[in-house]
């Protein structure tokens, strides 16, 4: 089986996921100052920091993941021409059937360059941003699942009789919703790693395993 052709439906699929993330993401831009400069007028200014705060936000994550995609297209183009150039030409470069110079035939030779090389380091690179993008996407989907029951829990809890500002009903509702998640995330691990030195604390202290276990079973 040819290793090259059972991976070929992966690597187009990433460019053509990378074309079509591109040509989205450059709407968003405007979009974001449209939605931003419609809303402003009618806005306190309590809530206003937090618009400004999340349009802000929205455009830095943009524009890096459009950065980003473009680098990953860039490096994902280039890994491709040189492995169309490796079918073509499969030996080493014959660089005395070449129209260089003297100059130009020691300057590659002492580069050394290495098609191979070049193209495994280009497919590991462009493999990795790739990884990287999806994650930090996901990561952004969560903060703005966060920041959005923070937002509605602040306009909510007048409504029940909390008194306080909206920024401050925002910070006490981000500090519930994703402080909580956190504490529990470092419990559970510190218990995790305490536990590994020492298999037996398992059977010792039935009851911090059983909370351990509860505060990873609540993050997950």
């Amino acid at each position: 089986m040819n290793v090259r052709s059972a991976f070929r439906p992966i690597w187009e699929m990433e460019l053509v996921i990378s074309g079509a993330v591109i040509l989205g993401l450059f709407q968003l831009p405007q979009l974001a100052d449209r939605v931003f400069h419609i809303a402003s007028p009618h806005l306190s200014f309590d809530t206003f920091f937090m618009h400004f705060l999340a349009y802000y936000i929205a455009k830095l994550a943009i524009n890096t993941l459009i950065g980003s995609f473009m680098l990953h297209f860039v490096i994902r183009s280039l890994w491709v021409a040189i492995m169309g150039l490796r079918e073509v030409f499969p030996g080493e470069v014959d660089l005395d059937k070449t129209d260089f110079g003297p100059l130009a035939k020691r300057l590659v030779k002492s580069r050394g360059v290495n098609l191979q090389g070049l193209q495994t380091r280009l497919d590991q690179f462009a493999s990795m941003i790739f990884s990287i993008l999806f994650l930090l996407i996901v990561m952004l989907i969560m903060m703005a699942i966060y920041a959005g029951t923070c937002v509605a829990s602040a306009l909510v809890l007048p409504k029940l009789g909390v008194s306080g500002s909206f920024f401050k009903l925002f910070l006490v509702s981000f500090a519930v919703i994703y402080g909580l998640p956190m504490l529990a995330t470092m419990i559970a691990g510190f218990m995790d790693k305490w536990l590994k030195t020492d298999s037996t604390r398992i059977e010792k202290y039935p009851k911090l395993t059983w909370f351990a276990d509860k505060c990873m079973l609540f993050v997950h």
